[in-house]
């Protein structure tokens, strides 16, 4: 199996091990003495490769092959410690970079970096959290400023940040540097109802005559909006090919939104996917828009260079200043949608054609968001129902 060979003076084995030639030399002199010890490192070795158990590293240590093919394997690393909590964080989110929206992505980036990372600082590391961490931390939150001068960072806010956080733990928990989540003891704070002030027929009509008299295109964009109860990514993402003049009712199908973030992109969730009846209002508005633009761009509301419209501008170049125009109260755009389902419930539409206009999948959220707007809008609760027990002579 192996044979001793000499070659200018020194002695080497000559062998074959794993399906390799192996002709390592021996620190053996080619004399009858050198000769007598490499016979004995000879039947030893053959003895080896019999049973499988040759450590060729070991045995031929200066031998080239010991550092290449038949190198040991690197022993195992050290277990490493628990990481730094910034580092941890950053690396969790780009992460997730591909699993979510681009506009999500910024928003979370935007909370870990300005408020986890700037409050539990950069040597923080993920075994070193406590319940009274993440309870300093909330109430830390709850006192920065918010959005509007004169407000408090509100509950909807801080919980983000704090569920951010709670994810972050649990990945902890789950590596074994924490025994538990203690995010999962600190409750998350009680948040206000949606913010839902819709307007009334007057208060539109006044909107639409004099907040927008001297800007025909932006009163088509909000008489669009306010008759569909879109959202303002949905309007702005709307393209002249998913209009459907054809049946008695024409429709749109609304597949897309756009935002500056995410650019063309589906809709909030697969629910929103849907077709929009297009009422006489919004018919005449896209009708006379059609007239304006549709050489100009694939976009029914475009700019000036036929791209999309910017919804920051928008809000502020273009809402705003209307609603100040024709005295209606301040609101955020986001209202047009809150308008057109109390407006619509209030005219009497029946509440699963409401939810479907606007895209949720049942009509629970209806129900709880606009039903108790309704009343504001027309007569007191009640009275279609005596009068129609009256008239059943009941």
């Amino acid at each position: 199996m192996a044979t001793v060979s000499g070659d200018k003076g020194r002695l080497f084995l000559d062998f074959m091990w794993k399906g390799v030639r192996c002709r390592p030399y021996l620190d053996l002199p080619d004399t009858k003495e050198g000769r007598a010890h490499a016979r004995k490192k000879r039947i030893r070795i053959e003895a080896n490769i019999s049973d499988g158990t040759l450590d060729y590293a070991a045995e031929f240590p200066d031998d080239k092959k010991s550092r290449t093919i038949f190198a040991p394997p690197p022993p195992p690393p050290a277990p490493a410690g628990p990481p730094l909590f910034a580092t941890f964080a950053r690396e969790f989110l780009e992460r997730r970079k591909g699993l979510c929206s681009n506009g999500y992505y910024l928003d979370l980036k935007s909370l870990l970096e300005t408020h986890l990372i700037s409050f539990f600082g950069t040597e923080r590391v993920m075994s070193d959290f406590s319940v009274e961490d993440v309870e300093r931390f909330v109430v830390h939150l709850k006192s920065l400023p918010g959005v509007k001068d004169g407000t408090k960072m509100s509950a909807v806010r801080v919980n983000k940040a704090r569920a951010l956080l709670g994810k972050l733990l649990d990945r902890a928990v789950k590596k074994g540097w924490l025994a538990a989540n203690p995010a999962d003891e600190v409750p998350r704070l009680r948040e206000n109802d949606a913010d839902i002030d819709p307007m009334s027929w007057q208060e539109v009509q006044t909107l639409l005559d004099k907040g927008f008299k001297n800007d025909p295109e932006m009163k088509r964009f909000y008489t669009v909006a306010i008759f569909t109860g879109l959202r303002t990514s949905e309007l702005i993402g709307l393209k002249w090919t998913v209009i459907d003049w054809s049946g008695e009712t024409p429709m749109a199908r609304i597949k897309h939104s756009y935002t500056k973030a995410d650019g063309e992109h589906l809709t909030k969730t697969p629910g929103s996917t849907r077709d929009v009846d297009l009422r006489p209002q919004v018919v005449r508005a896209l009708k006379e828009q059609q007239a304006a633009t549709r050489l100009k761009s694939d976009w029914i509301f475009c700019n000036v260079i036929g791209g999309p419209l910017d919804r920051d501008n928008l809000m502020n170049r273009v809402w705003y200043p209307a609603l100040k125009r024709a005295g209606v109260h301040e609101r955020k755009p986001y209202q047009t949608r809150h308008t057109f389902a109390t407006l619509a419930l209030s005219a009497g539409e029946e509440i699963g054609w409401v939810a479907e206009q606007m895209g949720h999948k049942n009509t629970k959220m209806v129900i709880e968001h606009y039903y108790k707007h309704i009343k504001n809008n027309t007569r007191q609760d009640g009275s279609a129902f005596d009068k129609a027990a009256a008239e059943a002579g009941l």
